[in-house]
């Protein structure tokens, strides 16, 4: 699992004073492209390479709102690497540790002429580095 810390921006409150909810589906892009990269994976590198992993479904769960200025921790592991999807879980709480909301990403690979591919021929070592992130998520629950 990986944590980031963001601070809420102005533009991200709709006219009731909160997080607007479409800026939870891009908060949880912010942390899965910094659990790729704390794990060694570049998605700009991969994206030069010709591979690209699009969402394919997105989930999310509201609990309670997020206010502007207010500090937001995003939560993200994987959840499974199998039949070439990848799944990421995301939690986003506030400093106190209680729970904003909650959700997943379900994404595919594909290439350039966005035709499906198989990552384990295309990124191999991406692949094995995914896959050790799903053991170890897995086991810490």
């Amino acid at each position: 699992m990986n944590e980031i810390a963001l601070r809420v921006r102005y533009s991200e409150t709709d006219a009731m004073g909160v997080v607007h909810h479409a800026n939870y589906i891009r908060w949880f892009e912010v942390g899965r492209t910094e659990y790729l990269r704390s794990v060694g994976i570049n998605y700009a590198q991969m994206e030069r390479d010709g591979v690209y992993a699009p969402i394919l479904r997105v989930e999310v769960e509201y609990k309670r709102p997020a206010a502007y200025d207010d500090e937001v921790i995003i939560q993200t592991r994987v959840l499974s690497f199998a039949q070439l999807r990848l799944r990421f879980g995301y939690r986003v709480l506030n400093m106190r540790r209680e729970l904003l909301c909650e959700g997943l990403t379900v994404q595919a690979f594909v290439g350039r002429d966005l035709n499906p591919i198989n990552p384990y021929k295309a990124i191999p070592d991406a692949v094995a580095l995914m896959l050790k992130c799903a053991e170890k998520d897995k086991a810490d629950g």
